[in-house]
């Protein structure tokens, strides 16, 4: 993702990342940004808006990494201070999250496929489908 779009998360949702991509990468790979393109970035910034909901003030993860696998998003976080109910709702939110990652386009956000057809996983619309001829899967 561009980093004017990461900034904008990491400063949009402090709580979630109080020390933005500042981080031991022994501990949390957001170091490292956010590892998916930018037409995902409103499924990502839905999430992020929802979980802050969810937690309120009173609960607390930390983030260790949101990034694309297999044609999809993963977002993975570890439960620091939360009830069992809260957990529910969070995998809730990162499963609607991943289900409408499989139907968005990674680049612009319009709505792709997941295919597998060039020999990497990819979600895209068919404008930035670039099929390989070379490619016998």
């Amino acid at each position: 993702m561009k980093k004017e779009l990461e900034d904008k998360l990491f400063k949009k949702y402090k709580k979630l990342f109080p020390n933005g991509s500042n981080v031991d990468p022994r501990e949390n790979l957001m170091c490292f940004g956010f590892s998916h393109g930018d037409g995902w970035y409103k499924i990502v910034d839905e999430f992020l808006k929802k979980a802050t909901k969810i937690l309120n003030e009173k609960y607390e993860i930390d983030i260790i990494q949101i990034k694309e696998k297999f044609g999809s998003l993963r977002i993975y976080y570890d439960v620091i201070d939360c009830t069992e109910e809260v957990i529910l709702m969070l995998r809730k939110l990162v499963m609607e999250a991943e289900n409408k990652s499989f139907i968005t386009c990674e680049v612009c956000g319009e709505a792709g496929e997941t295919r597998n057809d060039t020999g990497w996983a990819s979600t895209l619309c068919n404008k930035h489908r670039k099929p390989t001829e070379e490619w016998n899967g």
